[in-house]
């Protein structure tokens, strides 16, 4: 079940750690850096403190950051092999699991640009369930975020990009992008702020909607996007008016070498009353051009390329169309 929520203009970084297992209050005598944990359930992150498992462990090297003679890079290296070991490490506190189970292991890691951590793991990996899976990838991703200079995390299995049991590639990663949700009735799930374009009033233009979605980790982007456009704006959003005609589905959606294909059923072909072909068409190009790796975008229906869509001529690949777009505003703020 997705969960939608309208951005504030700044946004605030939402991550609700649960406070049962081995969480614990931070402390003067703790350095405030923590190793993530699974509880007993395995549905929720805990966790437990980096200073009080080096002393457990004696893994403590002399090399971490405070110590002279060594350069900013190799610093660096050392906080992410000693928080990979530690990963690894089994818990000290009772009711805590690590997420790192035995058999999976990390082949090598490299850092890219702009703060990204590139991390590639055995073949093992593949092996472990959804909810484990991305219990795994949450707290390996928001303990390494912990090191200075690394800001995204990328996975790989055996030298190629992770990909999920559905087939999705799985892309940067920040800490911010994961949460955790508390209580008997919840699962944890995964956090992304995206950016969609609905109709105005007279149906002509559009106007951006910020939205904050919370989901089960499994869809890609651009499917969260498309799924937005098909439900069309928030109650709050008065408005701003739905473009995609009712009952479209998305047969299949994919995006290699900066295009986005995008298959409808024919459905797509009827349009919105009161919403021009223009705005249907580019209000779906411009909110899947939000996504950072989309220029363009590529439409079909059924399988057929798209070439005339209500007198509209449609011509291969599509980009952005920003006059199209009224005066850009941040979302509604809302809880």
């Amino acid at each position: 079940m997705i969960k939608r929520y309208l951005l504030f203009v700044i946004l605030l970084a939402v991550c609700g750690l649960a406070t049962a297992g081995c969480s614990k209050e931070e402390d003067s005598s703790t350095s405030g850096i923590k190793i993530y944990r699974a509880n007993a359930s395995f549905d929720t992150l805990v966790w437990e403190y980096r200073d009080e498992l080096e002393k457990e462990y004696g893994l403590t090297d002399g090399t971490i950051p405070g110590n002279p003679g060594h350069s900013d890079e190799e610093l660096r290296a050392s906080e992410i092999d000693e928080m990979l070991r530690l990963l690894s490490s089994a818990p000290v506190t009772k009711g805590c699991f690590k997420l790192i189970p035995d058999g999976v292991t990390v082949n090598s890691w490299s850092f890219g640009q702009d703060g990204q951590l590139i991390m590639d793991f055995n073949s093992a990996y593949n092996n472990l369930d959804v909810p484990g899976e991305l219990l795994c990838r949450a707290g390996i991703v928001k303990s390494l975020c912990q090191i200075e200079g690394v800001e995204y995390v990328e996975f790989q299995i055996e030298g190629k990009p992770l990909a999920l049991s559905n087939g999705n590639i799985v892309r940067l990663m920040t800490a911010q992008d994961f949460i955790d949700n508390t209580g008997t009735d919840t699962k944890f799930a995964q956090i992304v702020n995206i950016t969609v374009y609905f109709a105005d009033a007279d149906g002509t233009e559009m106007s951006e909607s910020l939205l904050r979605v919370e989901y089960d980790g499994q869809r890609t982007l651009e499917e969260i996007v498309l799924y937005e456009l098909i439900e069309g704006p928030l109650e709050a959003q008065t408005d701003l008016y739905p473009i995609m005609p009712e009952g479209t589905v998305v047969n299949k959606v994919s995006s290699k070498d900066g295009i986005c294909y995008v298959d409808f059923n024919d459905i797509f072909l009827a349009g919105r009353e009161g919403v021009s072909s223009e705005i249907t068409i580019y209000g779906v190009v411009n909110s899947l051009v939000e996504i950072s790796y989309i220029t363009k975008v590529y439409i079909s229906i059924d399988g057929t390329p798209l070439k005339n869509y209500g007198g509209l001529a449609v011509n291969g690949a599509l980009g952005r169309r920003p006059e199209l777009i009224t005066i850009e505003k941040a979302g509604d703020i809302a809880e």
